[in-house]
Parts: C-alpha cells; sequence; structure tokens
C-alpha cells in the first residue's frame, strides 16, 4: 500500500493502580461513546511482516510500516483512551480523548516499550539511513525484534552497500522473536492452556528456518502424536484452578477470565447479527478490563508465577477480542473503530497472526467510502490471502 516504508505505529493498552496515574479531569465515558465518538482519532495502520511461502525466512518483505494519525499514538489507561503527548526522562504526558486540555502522567518504566518505540519514531526521516540506523538500534534496545526488522527493511533500501550485514542482522532479529514466541507457547503449555499455546507454536512455526521455529514444529509434531496432550494440559488447568480457589481474589479473577471466554465465544457464534456480537464482544472487553486490574492490584510488584500465567491468558483473549471487534466494525463499514482495535490489539501482541491478517483485511478495504457490505467471513479470508 505504501511505495515507500515509513513508521511503525501502535495503539498501546497500559493498565495501573489509580495512584500510578494522575487525572486533572477524571470524568469517564462510557463504552458505547468511546465506539461512535467522532472526535476519537484513527489509529494507524501498520502491518507486521506477513509470512509467505515465497521467502526462505518465512517473511514478506513488502510489509510496510505506518504512521499514527490523528496526532499521537493512542494508548488505553484503565478504560479511558487517550493521546501521548510528550515523554522526558521520568513521566510520559497524555490527553484523554473527547476532553481536550485534560492530562494524566504517567511513570515512564511503566509504559510498554511499543509505546515509547512508536512515540519517539513518528518524527524519524525514514529517507535519513543515520536516523532510520537508530531506529533500528532502538528497537533493538526495547526488544521489539519484529519492529526491528521493518526499519531494516528500510534501512537495507537506504544501504544496498550494506545489504549483506544488514541481512545478518535482520535473521538475528527473526530469530529473536521467533523464540519469544516460542517462550510464550510453552509458558501457556505449562500452565495448562492448550489452546492458546497450540496458537503461539503454529505462530512460532512459521518463521523459516530458525532455530526457534524448528522447535516449534517439532513440538507441534509431538503433541499431533499425543493422544493425551490435551488432557494433560486440562488436567493442569483444572489443578491450578482448585488452588486458586482457595485464595479468594484469584479465584475471581479466574472467574472474570472464564466470563470473558464464554463471551468470545458467543460473539464469535452471533455474527449473523452484528449488533448482538458487537454487544457481546463489547461486554467481553470491560471484562477483561476489570480482571486486569484486579489482577494488577493483586500481583502487585512481586507477581507470582500464578499470576504470571493469569495474566498471559487475560491479554490473549483481549488480543482477540480486539481482533473480532476489528471484524465486526469493519464489516459495518465503521473504518475508525475497525482500525482503534486491530491497533489496541496489535499493542497487546503486535506480531500475532490473526492480529496481521485483521490489518490485512482492513487494508483490503482501500475505501471504505465505497463499502459493500463485506461479512466477517469475506473479510477473514481477505486478510489470510493477502
Amino acid at each position: 500500500m505504501f511505495p515507500t516504508p515509513v513508521l511503525l505505529a501502535a495503539a498501546v493498552l497500559f493498565s495501573t493502580a489509580p495512584q500510578q496515574t494522575h487525572l486533572q479531569d477524571d470524568t469517564t465515558r462510557t463504552r458505547g461513546q468511546q465506539d461512535a465518538s467522532d472526535d476519537v482519532p484513527r489509529v494507524g495502520d501498520p502491518q507486521r511482516l506477513e509470512t509467505s511461502p515465497k521467502r526462505a525466512d518465512g517473511l514478506d518483505g513488502s510489509a510496510d510500516i505506518s504512521r499514527t494519525a490523528g496526532g499521537g499514538v493512542i494508548v488505553k489507561v484503565g478504560r479511558l483512551l487517550g493521546r501521548i503527548l510528550s515523554v522526558d526522562e521520568s513521566q510520559v504526558t497524555i490527553e484523554m480523548l473527547g476532553k481536550p486540555g485534560s492530562r494524566a502522567t504517567l511513570p515512564v518504566e511503566k509504559m510498554p516499550h511499543a509505546a515509547l518505540f512508536t512515540h519517539f519514531s513518528r518524527d524519524v526521516d525514514m529517507k535519513d539511513a543515520a536516523a532510520v540506523r537508530d531506529l533500528a538500534d532502538r528497537a533493538g534496545r526495547f526488544d521489539l525484534h519484529f519492529q526491528k526488522v521493518d526499519v531494516l527493511d528500510a534501512l537495507a533500501e537506504l544501504r544496498p552497500e550494506d545489504a549483506e550485514a544488514i541481512e545478518t542482522e535482520r535473521q538475528a532479529a527473526i530469530a529473536a522473536g521467533a523464540a519469544s514466541r516460542l517462550e510464550r507457547a510453552e509458558m501457556l503449555r505449562s500452565a495448562g492452556e492448550f489452546d492458546r499455546a497450540l496458537r503461539y507454536f503454529r505462530d512460532a512455526a512459521s518463521y523459516g528456518d530458525v532455530a526457534a521455529a524448528r522447535a516449534a514444529r517439532a513440538t507441534l509434531e509431538e503433541i499431533d502424536a499425543d493422544a493425551s496432550a490435551r488432557e494433560t494440559a486440562s488436567s493442569e488447568r483444572d489443578r491450578r484452578r482448585r488452588v486458586a480457589a482457595s485464595d479468594e481474589k484469584l479465584d475471581a479473577i479466574y472467574t472474570l477470565s472464564d466470563e470473558a471466554d464464554a463471551a468470545l465465544t458467543e460473539g464469535r457464534k452471533r455474527f449473523e447479527d452484528l449488533e448482538d456480537a458487537t454487544e457481546i464482544l463489547l461486554g467481553a472487553e470491560e471484562t477483561l478490563d476489570e480482571a486486569r486490574e484486579q489482577l494488577d492490584e493483586l500481583a502487585g510488584d512481586q507477581p507470582t508465577e500464578a499470576h504470571k500465567s493469569l495474566r498471559m491468558s487475560l491479554t490473549d483473549t483481549q488480543v482477540q477480542v480486539h481482533v473480532e471487534l476489528g471484524y465486526v466494525y469493519a464489516s459495518l463499514g465503521d473504518e475508525q473503530s475497525a482500525r482503534r482495535h486491530a491497533g489496541l490489539a496489535s499493542s497487546l501482541d503486535p506480531n500475532d497472526a490473526t492480529v496481521r491478517q485483521l490489518r490485512a483485511a482492513i487494508a483490503s478495504r482501500d475505501a471504505f467510502d465505497t463499502f459493500d457490505g463485506d461479512d466477517v467471513d469475506t473479510l477473514r479470508e481477505a486478510g489470510r490471502r493477502r
């Protein structure tokens, strides 16, 4: 879509305890108002590299990197949406969407690296090789492996004489990214989250011939050959739930997680009635927000392994809820809301395959002003093909 690679942008989810956020105006808006508001800017349409059988490394080098639209990186603070205004050495200042002049300050160390990277890179001249080199290094310091791959692709066009060295660095970033996907898959599997783990194993397996991809494919083969794998994982999850039952607060969060999972499943069944699907999925989003708030408060600065695995599960469900809402809004012809939910999903897991497919589906709707009522299945298939 873009002839020249430009900057990667992503909306960012950030949940923090009330004492960590200082609002000058704390008036809230309802979820429906947020989705219908005309003053909510469109989140950019970044697309992480798509897997492609045409490339030995499993990646499509034509992926674009886009700038944030609407004047700032969009963040989600608790249940409020805002845009980053400034970042200094100690704090990040944001403005709440729909409330001009409002301010919230967040400790910079609490801000996800993806948000900081996107903010710092918004003003980079992508035709300046030195600036692009610095941007790639920043992505590396933030452990944003696939963002680094995108920037290195742009750098290779600017410095063809360094192509060999850049490709070596690019492959190292791909390997590190695949390893991070594999690590998450293993953590989810050990927590008994079998279906979630499978998605991450498959994602890791798609990255060509790097070590983590080979390991993921080997694990998938073992799982296919082990008829009891799902049952074993289910037993582990049941065990963890029994342990959680002895902790009233943790058990309540697990209950919210189960409710959100059930709502996600039900929402997916209601795509023949998009209004019903939207209501159910927005309800799941609210439930997940509440669960994350309770978990953050419970875990504090010393999360246990149980807290970490539960947070990972909640995040995975949040990603999928935003993905499905993205498809629903795209099917309704609401480009602004579709892009925003795609951005929020990307902020939680920019390298998730379903997020990349949603972005591709939205990109395939080249002109929403000529929208002709594509259904969810049509859009989903369009995303898979791109």
